[in-house]
């Protein structure tokens, strides 16, 4: 009797194991996309602000010029 429950008990767990194993997988997958995703928008914003910059040099040198 007390080595079945154990037994089932032990069963009980690797099923859990398991399943927290897959959800564990599954919200690495997400974090993977996010994080991808989140990347893409850092060097959106990277480009951006290079381009702002320059055209901040670009309109001081010519105020610069013509004053």
């Amino acid at each position: 009797m007390c080595c079945q429950a154990g037994v089932s008990k032990l069963k009980e767990a690797r099923e859990v194991v398991d399943s927290l194993k897959k959800k564990a997988a599954q919200q690495s997958q997400i974090l993977a996309e996010k994080q991808r995703e989140a990347d893409e928008s850092m060097a959106e914003i990277t480009s951006t602000i290079q381009v702002n910059l320059s055209l901040i040099t670009l309109f001081t040198d010519i105020i610069r010029q013509h004053h």
